[in-house]
């Protein structure tokens, strides 16, 4: 169960569809390789390393089937807390309109071989891609990092900053929030909320939602502080948005200071069933926080 999360009591038209006949997304199981080179003075975790060639060796591999239109964003944290320098990056592949990763069908492989004197990392990934038929909606979300504002938007928290998510979409669905704990491989699920019994979370169209602070959000009871055990600390941050409704993973019930989680296998299981069953559900992965020891 994650630790670096702790939960503070706070203060206290129906979704309309048109079917339209389409021709079914192409499904394919890949298969890819990525190779990275650490330069001579260049500053990187080995955490960081991984990520980046797994991500890279998925786009190779994506790109075998679905030739067209695959990009990359990087996500930079560059920032100074008490004097100390942060600087981090992990960079998210995207497939922008042509096809998606639905699932690992095995444990990705992370292999290092030192040759010349230069340090190389390979990663090999199997999984499964599909074809993208329609646009997604174009929803907005921030994070914010001790205060709700837009000038609180920020990929880098002390220890015991309170966590938010600004979120807005243009058509009603469903939501939910996880972050992915790196140190402990656990997922602790945001939203819906641990006393939301119903298991899903109901957004609609138009409306700004600040998710996690009593003070705008009714249905909060909990706000979120962010803390860790190490010097630094990278997590993913999870969003998962659907026209249609979908209920939570079955996660672990956690005690009055931390959300309910669970391992990031069955996260990732849970996942793969939900793209499966759910052509229409979005799942933005791009969003990384650094969480920095005082």
């Amino acid at each position: 169960m994650p630790r670096h999360i702790h939960l503070k009591i706070a203060s206290i038209l129906l979704l309309m569809s048109i079917c339209i006949p389409t021709s079914a997304q192409r499904q394919e199981k890949v298969h890819g390789k990525y190779s990275y080179t650490i330069g001579e003075n260049e500053q990187i975790t080995l955490f960081e390393v991984k990520q980046n060639c797994i991500r890279h060796a998925r786009n190779e591999a994506i790109k075998e089937k679905f030739p067209e239109l695959i990009s990359a964003s990087t996500n930079m944290t560059d920032a100074s807390i008490n004097g100390k320098v942060i600087e981090n990056f992990v960079e998210e592949v995207t497939i922008s309109s042509r096809a998606e990763w639905i699932s690992d069908t095995r444990q990705p492989s992370v292999t290092a071989s030192y040759e010349n004197g230069n340090l190389t990392f390979t990663a090999e990934v199997w999984g499964e891609a599909r074809e993208i038929k329609q646009s997604h909606p174009d929803f907005e979300w921030k994070i914010l990092c001790g205060g709700t504002t837009d000038s609180h938007e920020s990929n880098v928290f002390r220890q015991g900053s309170h966590i938010y998510i600004k979120f807005r979409s243009p058509a009603d669905g469903y939501l939910a929030i996880y972050i992915l704990d790196s140190t402990s491989e656990s997922a602790s699920c945001l939203l819906p909320y641990r006393s939301n019994g119903t298991g899903y979370h109901k957004v609609k169209a138009g409306e700004q939602y600040v998710f996690f602070d009593g003070n705008t959000d009714p249905e909060a009871r909990t706000g979120y502080i962010m803390t860790t055990k190490a010097d630094t600390e990278m997590d993913n941050v999870v969003l998962i948005y659907s026209p249609n409704q979908f209920t939570k993973c079955n996660d672990i019930t956690g005690d009055h200071k931390h959300p309910n989680s669970l391992s990031t296998n069955d996260f990732e299981k849970w996942l793969r069933k939900l793209r499966i069953k759910d052509k229409d559900v979005v799942v933005d992965r791009s969003r990384w926080i650094t969480i920095v020891k005082n």
